[in-house]
């Protein structure tokens, strides 16, 4: 995706009216201005949507019908091409819009994930230390010593996951994370003889250990949040991604016709 907002940035700053340019008049320089008005707002509705903001599907629709209603007519020669772009930028926000619901819900519970893990670290840090002082086998000592690591490493493949540039290999150390971090705490409570761990044994250990498990629970299931709605968030960020890249082509193809080429007036103080 890196090379798509890349390009989409270098297309927005290509875009950009200068300074002190002024719009023509006309009926079709007018037509162009709305059309580039609304192309312009949606971007940045966009970012918010990316980012899990519910507030910005109700925005996404309007501009929607904005550019449906604006390029739904006889367009002249100047403008014919952005009935075809709306009609595909249609298509991608009909998929957002339809299922509304997914992005808030991802980001949400990545971002719970996130904050609820680091807060785990510290109490995973003194089950390790404890399994040190109590000079227990090495197979619990070193499956304790993992688990600080494996919280701090969930939080930031819930991080990277969240990204505008998710990485895959993250969604997959993601998941990786989470089972570990289960299987070696219940490893660590009642014993795995696959994993060669004998059940705790100090009441004081085990308490902590039950608190550890009780607490990753709800990361537990706020992680669940993500992971089932996985496939839809991720045709909802490609939608999002030929969206922008509409608005910035709509923008583009709009602009010489709204913004008179080579008028300068210089701004009032």
């Amino acid at each position: 995706m890196r090379w798509v907002a890349a390009g989409m940035a270098a297309c927005a700053f290509l875009a950009a009216p200068a300074r002190g340019q002024i719009r023509q008049t006309g009926p079709e320089a007018q037509l162009a201005c709305q059309v580039f008005d609304q192309a312009s707002g949606m971007r940045p509705v966009l970012a918010s949507a990316q980012a899990g903001d519910a507030e910005a599907f109700p925005k996404l629709r309007q501009h929607m019908d904005a550019l449906r209603t604006l390029t739904g007519g006889n367009l002249p020669p100047s403008l014919d091409r952005l009935g075809p772009l709306v009609g595909g930028m249609a298509y991608s926000a009909n998929i957002l819009l339809e299922k509304p619901h997914v992005l808030p819900t991802v980001q949400n519970g990545l971002h719970d994930v996130i904050r609820e893990s680091l807060v785990l670290v510290s109490q995973a840090q003194e089950v390790a230390a404890n399994e040190r002082k109590g000079r227990q086998t090495p197979a619990r000592v070193a499956a304790a010593q993992q688990l600080p690591i494996l919280l701090d490493s969930l939080a930031r493949n819930a991080g990277k996951f969240a990204a505008t540039e998710m990485s895959q290999d993250a969604v997959f150390d993601f998941g990786r994370n989470l089972n570990d971090i289960r299987t070696l705490t219940r490893a660590l409570i009642a014993g795995d003889a696959q994993l060669k761990i004998p059940a705790v044994s100090n009441a004081q250990q085990r308490a902590r250990l039950q608190k550890l498990e009780e607490d990753f629970a709800p990361i537990w299931a706020s992680a669940g949040k993500a992971l089932g709605n996985l496939q839809a968030y991720v045709t909802a960020r490609i939608a999002i991604d030929q969206l922008q890249k509409g608005a910035s082509e709509l923008v583009a193809g709009v602009l010489r016709v709204c913004y008179a080429p080579g008028i300068r007036v210089e701004p009032r103080n």
